[in-house]
């Protein structure tokens, strides 16, 4: 009885991992095209962003919203964390974010957007000034595009991007609007300064229009002191030459919980620009951004990650077999269940034999030479 006990063990080891292989034939998400597709299937539709405007530089290459009358349902969330947490549990199929988030331990599957995102700082439109010049953003727009254009000529950006790349692979495209030039971006002198620039330099402070405060990981966590991360950092980097330039004028931030109410505070002058994170490609009141605010120098841009739960060890080395459309082929299947059906009748009638053979009753005997009829020899 141990024997054949132990001989079923054998039997179990060799055909459960040919069991798993020939159940996994599903489709696994690792491409915008495939989500696509899992969107159009159902039931599950919901996929997570950080803001709309991470929605919006990316809905280019989706279904349409089902407000919309198409079928994708656009759940917004506070932190990457959240949305992580979101896709792990099932509530949505996908997530975006706008650089690959830490999945060391592989469970998630990344793949690109395929869209390059400029980023920017927005400013209060010339035209929209009703008080005289007071509010008028030329001057501070001039400012600020040429304290990036020095953080970036004197190599703050390579090193900004260099070290998010190295410590949570942080990984960004020098998509610079600005020729990275510092002469021809003189800074406005303080002493005939106007608008915007004159209001911030009387009250030494510069108001940034900001989402939040949330918790973006690496990218940012605005709701601890001192604000860690890639994009505090960026600002701090441009601030250190606007404040070269202009000594003694402090960032504040303005919150806002949604991307219309950052672009709000502006327009109405409660702010003075937005975060350099902010995305041109977005959209308000209806209109590219664009037509509603002004652009400064962008900063970088950043082709955005969707992640989707990943699979086990077991459930991975099985995929890396499949074909291109991640499915195991027709015939690849039949081999296998054919193969694994066949490996356990021969291995049970191995056991059986091997049964027999100890009972004293062979099945089969062994084929030898014939026996030599015996011949007595007469005597005479």
């Amino acid at each position: 009885p141990n024997e054949n006990s132990r001989i079923m063990v054998g039997i179990v080891s060799i055909v459960a991992p040919l069991s798993i292989v020939s159940l996994v034939s599903g489709t696994i998400i690792d491409s915008v095209h495939k989500l696509n597709m899992a969107i159009a299937e159902g039931p599950n539709r919901k996929v997570g962003f950080l803001s709309t405007g991470n929605y919006d530089a990316v809905s280019s290459v989706l279904p349409k919203q089902i407000q919309d009358g198409g079928q994708l349902d656009v759940v917004i969330f506070k932190s990457l964390g959240e949305i992580e947490a979101a896709v792990m549990g099932g509530t949505v199929i996908a997530g975006l974010a706008t650089s690959r988030p830490a999945n060391d331990d592989g469970h998630l599957m990344e793949f690109p957007a395929s869209v390059i995102t400029m980023r920017s700082s927005m400013f209060r439109p010339m035209h929209c000034s009703t008080d005289g010049s007071l509010r008028d953003s030329e001057q501070l727009r001039e400012a600020f595009d040429a304290s990036i254009v020095r953080a970036v000529a004197d190599g703050g950006y390579q090193q900004l991007e260099s070290q998010y790349f190295s410590s949570d692979g942080f990984e960004s495209v020098a998509a610079f609007s600005c020729g990275v030039d510092p002469n021809k971006f003189p800074f406005p002198a303080a002493a005939t300064a106007t608008g915007l620039l004159a209001r911030v330099l009387a009250r030494k402070e510069i108001r940034v229009a900001a989402l939040g405060p949330s918790n973006w990981g690496y990218q940012g966590d605005y709701t601890v002191e001192g604000e860690p991360g890639f994009w505090p950092d960026y600002l701090r980097m441009i601030m250190k030459y606007f404040e070269a330039e202009y000594p003694g004028v402090q960032v504040v931030r303005v919150w806002n919980t949604t991307s219309d109410g950052v672009m709000d505070s502006v327009i109405h002058g409660n702010a003075d620009l937005t975060e350099p994170y902010w995305t041109v490609s977005g959209w308000y009141k209806g209109r590219a951004r664009s037509e509603h605010l002004e652009l400064g120098c962008t900063v970088l841009g950043t082709e955005q990650i969707f992640f989707t739960k990943g699979l086990n060890d077991t459930v991975l080395t099985v995929h890396k077999i499949q074909d291109k459309d991640d499915k195991l082929p027709s015939w690849a299947i039949g081999v296998i269940a054919g193969g694994s059906g066949l490996l356990i009748m021969t291995l049970i009638l191995v056991c059986f034999m091997a049964r027999k053979e100890r009972q004293g009753s062979p099945i089969f005997t062994a084929i030898g030479k014939p026996e030599q009829p015996h011949c007595e020899i007469s005597r005479a």
